[in-house]
Order: C-alpha cells, then sequence, then structure tokens
C-alpha cells in the first residue's frame, strides 16, 4: 500500500504522484508559484514489506499537507523520510531547488522541515511553546520571548 494524498495521480510507470502533477518543478518560475520541496520516486523497503514505491510529493509556499491511509499504508515512512529520521532506499528529495540528503532531523529541520505527528510526543510539564520549539533551538539556552516570536511568524 501506498500513503496518498488526497487524489493521488497515477504515472504510465506506476509512480504514485501526489500534489499538483501539472506544475513545474523549477523554483521561482514566473508562471508557477515556487516548489519548497520535492520528493521523487520515494521508495523504503523493510524486511519482507515496501512501504513506499515510486512516491512522489510537490510542497509550496502556503500549501497545508495531510497524509492519510490506513494502518500499514506507509505515511509514517513517508514523513519520516522527510524529517530526516531515516534514509529512502531510492528517489531523491529536493529542496528550495537544490537536491539535499536528510541525514538527520537536524538537518531538515536545518531546511525549515518540520513534522508535527498524529501522536506529539509532548513532554507533559512544559507548556505548549516549550514542546514546539524542544527541538528547534540549539544549546540550553532557552529564549521564550524569542521562540513565541518566530512561532507566531510560521
Amino acid at each position: 500500500m501506498k500513503a496518498e494524498i488526497e487524489s493521488p495521480q497515477r504515472q504510465r510507470d506506476g509512480r504514485t504522484r501526489l500534489g499538483d502533477p501539472t506544475a513545474e518543478t523549477a523554483v521561482g518560475s514566473p508562471d508557477r508559484p515556487s516548489v519548497l520541496v520535492e520528493m521523487q520516486g520515494i521508495t523504503k523497503r523493510f524486511p519482507g514489506v515496501v512501504a513506499n514505491s515510486g512516491i512522489d510529493l510537490l510542497i509550496r509556499p502556503g500549501e497545508i499537507h495531510t497524509v492519510l491511509g490506513e494502518n500499514g499504508a506507509g505515511k509514517s515512512t513517508l514523513m519520516n523520510i522527510l524529517s530526516g529520521m531515516i534514509p529512502p532506499d531510492e528517489g531523491s528529495i529536493i529542496v528550495r531547488g537544490e537536491p539535499v540528503t536528510l541525514e538527520s532531523p537536524h538537518k531538515a529541520l536545518s531546511l525549515g522541515i518540520g513534522t508535527v505527528y498524529q501522536h506529539f510526543t509532548l513532554v507533559p510539564t512544559l507548556s505548549v511553546i516549550e514542546n514546539v520549539i524542544l527541538g528547534r533551538d540549539s544549546g540550553f539556552v532557552l529564549d521564550l520571548s524569542e521562540a513565541e516570536r518566530r512561532l507566531r511568524a510560521m
């Protein structure tokens, strides 16, 4: 099974295209919105199962995406790849027109890629803002007012 968003477009080569299949991938094209993140042909295999097979995904400024599917459809696997938790076996990730390797969540965050999971693991004794910025701020200095300003700007 594959993770699917809204109405995936099945391609002749068997790949699944998520997002607008007619959009250009060039960043800053004058007649189309920029593509912030593109996943091309993402495939991930685990022993005995193919979690993702040839997934394409386009993300543009201002878009909100929800990944829906049955248990075992590959949703978490796809998001773990995008957030740098696990590498794809095949395919590529392009951020703002540049091919990237997301070898860690820190690398993904440094490129502006963050993920909010359905079962967001919270630290119960922290506030909402403290939980949101937990993985974003470096070192041991926590500037809550600056973090709140940045969060509101998102």
